[in-house]
Formats: C-alpha cells, structure tokens, sequence
C-alpha cells in the first residue's frame, strides 16, 4: 500500500477542483481572453440527471437543431418534458484580475485562471465584440453581473488590455495561464457535460427522466422491501481508555524542508494607483513585445 505525506507534489489537480467563473448580481470583474478557439458541446439537460453531451452530428445539429438518428437524447426531446432539445455550451480558460468593489485592478497585480461556461448568448456577443474591436487578447473585458441565477452579464471591451502594461506583467500572466492550461485544459469538456455513450446507462438514464424506467424480475416487491427493513439491534461495544501518548515515538523529529509558497504577484510589475491604465506610462522597451510566443512557448 502506497504512502503520501502532506507535500505539494501530492496535490491533486482536478478539474472538478477549479472554481468555475460565476458573478453575483451587480458584481463585476476585470478579464483577458487569452485562447483563440473554445471547446464546445450540444448538451441535453435531463432532469435528476443534470447535463448529458449529445451524441449527434455537430454540423447537421447547428443546422438542424437535432439528431435522432443518433442521440437517443434528442429523439426523446420534448420543450416541457424532462429531457430538453440539445443546445450548444462552450468553456474556456480566462485570466481574472484581483480587483476592488469598483472593478479597478488591484496593485501589485495578481491573477487567477479560471474555466468560463456560457451559452450561445455570451458567444455571439463575443464574436460581435471581436469583429467591432479586433483580436480581443488586445483588450481586457469588463464583466457585470445583471442577473445571478442564469449569470445574465454586460460585457463592455476595454481600451487597453492590464497584460501588456510592460514586460514583467506580460511574461507573468502568460506563465500562470500557461501553467492552468497544462492542468486542466485537456479536461475543460468534462465541465460541459457528462458523456453516456454506454447503451444500458443510457437506457436507464432516458428510462428514468420519462418515467418508462423497468425493475429486474429478481427485485420485486418484497425483495426490495427487505433490503430496507431495520435489522437486528447491535449491541454497543465498551470503548477501552488508550494512553494514545504512550503509542507515539516522542523522540524529536528531523527538521522538514519546505518549498516557499508559489506567490501570485509579479515583481514590482505596477504603480501605487489602483488602475494601472488610468495612469501608467507607456513600457519603454528596446524592441517591441511578441505577446502570442509568450503564450506558444
């Protein structure tokens, strides 16, 4: 049997560990997309399921709307049954700065990288905010909650984009989106639904929401009464008084060597102001910035 102590390479790095990006009403948060392409799903939502990936055709479902030939999902669609029509979810990782109440990005500047979930709603606004603007790792995003429980948002391009202030910011918020990209983007699908590709779960599943489930011959009635009926009273056994002190070596042990935590914030990478854009002079470098190797090294 294996053996781990306490230490970081024990750590587990799920993707189901993430905090996924959510605002509450009237909150905003200050952003940089950073990834060019999303990954995308047609989901079904089941309910006492949650979300189920379709297994349709994408094409003939962005043109059609379903597939029934092949998603069992969306020949059991209905817009008020418990099975719902397939609709498209898309995930990314994002670059959230720390800011204050007011949006303003906080001195020094510190990030977090986390996955995004939306909808077709939030995509068409960011392509129309694409094609308005420009490539939108160019400019930083402006996000404030509008609606809490269906995450409805207003997102507003920024001038400038917070990473390239200078040098140091840039070469520090590509290395952090770098290093959550290598974590966990190969798991970002999982985020957007569960994938029951396996004919007897999928049964059961789709048995269970419209209520046409089947109970095995071998369970019947009393059987499965059985099975939940109290059983026989166990007596409680006496609890012996243990000197646990006595159980342990007291000898003094070896002095443990730890890493120094991994620090969020950049060197000396802004001014006291609390937006460095409202006041920060232009980066004096010998020869211009390639952001996109910072980020494809």
């Amino acid at each position: 049997m294996a053996k781990v102590g306490l230490t970081q390479d024990q750590k587990s790095h799920s993707i189901f560990d993430t905090e996924n990006f959510k605002l509450k009403k009237d909150e905003k948060a200050r952003i940089v997309i950073l990834d060019e392409e999303f990954d995308v799903e047609f989901v079904h939502w089941v309910d006492d399921f949650g979300y189920a990936i379709c297994a349709g055709d994408y094409n003939l479902l962005l043109k059609e709307g379903a597939d029934t030939q092949h998603c069992k999902f969306c020949a059991n669609a209905n817009p008020d049954g418990a099975i719902k029509s397939a609709r498209r979810k898309f995930v990314t990782l994002i670059v959230i700065y720390r800011t204050n109440s007011k949006g303003q990005v906080l001195t020094p500047i510190t990030v977090d990288v986390n996955p995004w979930v939306f909808g077709d709603d939030k995509f068409n606004d960011l392509l129309g905010k694409k094609e308005a603007w420009g490539d939108l790792k160019d400019h930083d995003l402006m996000i404030e909650c509008l609606g809490e429980q269906y995450q409805k948002m207003r997102i507003d391009v920024m001038p400038e984009a917070v990473w390239k202030t200078d040098k140091d910011t840039a070469a520090f918020v590509a290395a952090a989106f770098k290093d959550a990209k290598s974590m966990y983007g190969k798991d970002l699908r999982m985020l957007l639904g569960r994938d029951v590709s396996d004919p007897e779960k999928l049964a059961e599943v789709i048995g269970n929401a419209t209520g046409q489930g089947t109970v095995p011959a071998y369970a019947d009635a009393g059987s499965i009464n059985q099975m939940f009926s109290d059983g026989p009273a166990v007596a409680s056994i006496p609890v012996a008084e243990v000197d646990f002190a006595s159980m342990l070596d007291d000898s003094p042990a070896a002095p443990v060597e730890t890493a120094p935590p991994v620090s969020k914030t950049p060197p000396e990478v802004a001014s006291a102001s609390s937006d460095p854009l409202a006041s920060a002079a232009p980066a004096e470098s010998a020869e211009p910035l390639d952001f996109d190797a910072l980020l494809n090294d």
